[in-house]
């Protein structure tokens, strides 16, 4: 990459974010995560937690303060995977964030992004509760096809909202899933 940064305005890596910081190229550099895809969605059949919101990824700073909120509010969330936990495989992975919520936290390693989470949970027909960023909202329409929170109390109250409208939940799942 060094040797290619006179040559080129950006490049977009796969490997993890540590990497590139190691690189000492911020403007040149950029993390991407890359989305597991499936054509067909899988169903949550296999998860006995009979949880409806699901979390997968690391829980680290402002992320672990919003489940430990959530889950003294008595929301309960199925949360697999993140860095250091372990590895799921690729049918457990999609299996977590096929629950019928899936939590998303936009902008908690760069300001505003759509990370892959967004992609893989609306493949899955979950509904996607992502953290507000100025990203996801120009793919997505909110309410519409996802729905955006901004604090974890609105996240809450949302989790709690669409627990209570399934049938509200199922159609912006399936909009978003289009």
């Amino acid at each position: 990459l060094r040797q290619l940064a006179p040559y080129t305005s950006l490049s977009l890596c796969t490997a993890s974010e540590s990497n590139i910081a190691r690189l000492g190229m911020p403007d040149k550099v950029q993390y991407i995560w890359v989305p597991i895809l499936e054509l067909q969605s899988i169903s949550n059949k296999d998860c006995a937690c009979g949880h409806m919101v699901s979390f997968a990824g690391s829980l680290k700073d402002k992320r672990a303060k919003t489940v430990r909120y959530l889950k003294r509010k008595r929301i309960q969330i199925h949360i697999g995977g993140g860095e250091g936990v372990g590895t799921l495989s690729r049918s457990e992975y999609l299996n977590l964030v096929g629950h019928p919520m899936t939590i998303s936290f936009a902008g908690t390693i760069f300001e505003s992004l759509t990370n892959a989470r967004t992609f893989e949970a609306i493949s899955q027909k979950s509904l996607l509760l992502e953290q507000w960023g100025t990203e996801t909202c120009k793919l997505l329409k909110p309410y519409v096809e996802y729905v955006p929170w901004f604090s974890k109390r609105d996240l809450r109250r949302k989790i709690q909202y669409y627990q209570n409208h399934p049938d509200e939940l199922l159609k912006i799942a399936e909009r978003g899933h289009l």
